[in-house]
């Protein structure tokens, strides 16, 4: 059966894949459906962030430990895609990531049975994807780190100058940011990823500790402090904080911030997904995000 665009289209209703919106009825549209699932997620990230150095170098072990067993798995299927169900008998639930439904898709296929067997074959070099892109991920994150840790001297000192500076304008009285912080505000839980409504009008304000920002979309996204200084942003990830490897590099003399203060996804150009990394916290408004 050959559905539009002359994609050849099952005889039986299809997949339930999480996410997908209906059925999945055909090999390209399954294709499609797993294809964004090979990157990243944010809250994924996020707990890559958080992790000591020791844990970090852990996860960078057994994710590419897991990426070499898919490979071998892989290599001995090609031309014997019959056998993927036996292979697959062999791999216990738990070696699946529950990240993007990913652990759920591969019940479904085990559920199916017999059937197919090519979307088997392309759900396993998918996720094999994925785990390359999670070990690019940790391997950034520790670069990051070492850097910063190299940087640490340099940039404190240049710190403590620039505030002391600022403290002589008058650009770092506590008692006008209080004066400015708006109570109404919520705090966003750490390392949790929060969906962002969608149809929002004009900036979408953020306070990061009690700093006020706005992230402007209408002439290319950039993220915008108290005192006017702009940050481009980029479509995807946005990493957010003072450290200098950050995407969006806040001010030095904003010491309240968080070196890396929080993630922020951008879809299309517009604020989608936001992640608090920091302790003294991320604020926005109730209204804004899904979950809270």
């Amino acid at each position: 059966m050959v559905g539009e665009g002359g994609e050849q289209r099952l005889d039986h209703p299809g997949l339930t894949i999480p996410g997908a919106p209906g059925l999945v009825g055909s090999l390209a549209e399954f294709e499609r459906t797993l294809k964004p699932r090979t990157a990243v997620p944010s809250q994924r990230y996020a707990r890559f962030l958080v992790l000591e150095d020791e844990g970090l170098a852990a996860a960078v072990v057994t994710a590419r430990h897991a990426a070499e067993h898919l490979r071998r798995m892989l290599e001995e299927l090609r031309g014997h895609s019959s056998d993927v169900d036996a292979v697959l008998a062999g791999v216990a639930p738990g070696f699946f990531s529950e990240d993007h439904g990913w652990r759920d898709i591969f019940e479904e296929l085990r559920a199916a049975g017999p059937r197919f067997m090519d979307y088997k074959f392309v759900a396993l070099a998918d996720y094999r994807r994925y785990l390359l892109h999670c070990v690019d991920a940790l391997n950034q994150v520790s670069t990051d780190r070492l850097q910063s840790t190299l940087c640490e001297e340099v940039h404190a000192q240049g710190e403590e100058s620039t505030v002391l500076a600022a403290a002589r304008r008058g650009h770092d009285s506590s008692a006008r940011r209080e004066e400015g912080f708006v109570r109404d505000l919520v705090r966003l839980p750490r390392a949790t990823t929060l969906t962002l409504r969608p149809g929002r009008d004009g900036p979408f304000e953020l306070w990061l500790a009690k700093r006020r920002f706005r992230v402007e979309t209408w002439a290319g996204a950039v993220l915008v402090d108290e005192q006017g200084q702009r940050a481009s942003l980029h479509e995807g990830r946005n990493l957010v904080g003072r450290g200098l490897y950050n995407d969006a590099i806040v001010d030095a003399t904003f010491t309240d911030v968080s070196r890396r203060h929080l993630i922020l996804d951008l879809v299309d150009g517009s604020p989608a997904a936001i992640t608090d990394l920091s302790s003294a916290g991320t604020f926005v408004s109730r209204a804004l995000v899904e979950v809270v």
